[in-house]
């Protein structure tokens, strides 16, 4: 009787882990990649495109707004916090990069904990960078202090990190790492 147990025992608990391992892999399937052909850069990973998830997006001055992409083109969601050293070089460029072209959207989600960080590092930005933050709708700033947004919804834990989103609301990309030049030149053909 007792062998009886352990062996009904053991069955349950394979078939309970099986079970666990498998459903664990179809948790977030925009991770999974589709095979970069030679013309994506190495820091791009195209993904089988999903929904983006849903959130309720507001900005720093306590804004609400819609993260979508414009028409044809795309929408950029950018992770990023001041102390880091791979960011700070980024922030400049992909904000200029979102200005100069129409199709794109930009949100800048930080992960920094105190908002007065963000505050003093924006406004040591070039006047350009300001105005940017101020001026365009296309481009927004989140504080994402809890961390929820990062890496409860969109699992990143490696900063910077960039997802791109279609205007059909999938994400199509990540970009892991600082966006290269070569990352911005595929961005720019993107259609």
């Amino acid at each position: 009787m007792l062998k009886k147990n352990i062996y009904i025992f053991l069955i349950v608990t394979a078939v309970v882990s099986l079970t666990v391992f498998m459903l664990s892999g179809q948790t977030r399937t925009h991770q999974q990649t589709t095979k970069n052909t030679p013309d994506v850069p190495p820091e791009i990973s195209l993904l089988s495109p999903e929904q983006m998830p849903e959130v309720d997006w507001v900005d720093m001055s306590g804004r609400n707004f819609q993260a979508a992409a414009p028409a044809g083109g795309y929408l950029l969601l950018n992770f990023w916090a001041t102390w880091c050293a791979p960011c700070v070089v980024e922030f400049p460029e992909i904000i200029r990069f979102a200005e100069a072209h129409e199709d794109i959207s930009l949100v800048l989600i930080s992960g920094d904990q105190d908002a007065e960080d963000i505050h003093d590092f924006t406004t040591a930005q070039p006047q350009d960078i300001q105005d940017a933050l101020l001026k365009n709708p296309r481009l927004h700033m989140v504080h994402d202090a809890t961390g929820d947004i990062t890496r409860n919804i969109f699992q990143t834990f490696k900063l910077p990190e960039t997802y791109i989103i279609n205007d059909k609301g999938q994400i199509t990309a990540k970009i892991g790492g600082p966006l290269t030049a070569a990352g911005y030149e595929y961005i720019s053909g993107m259609k």
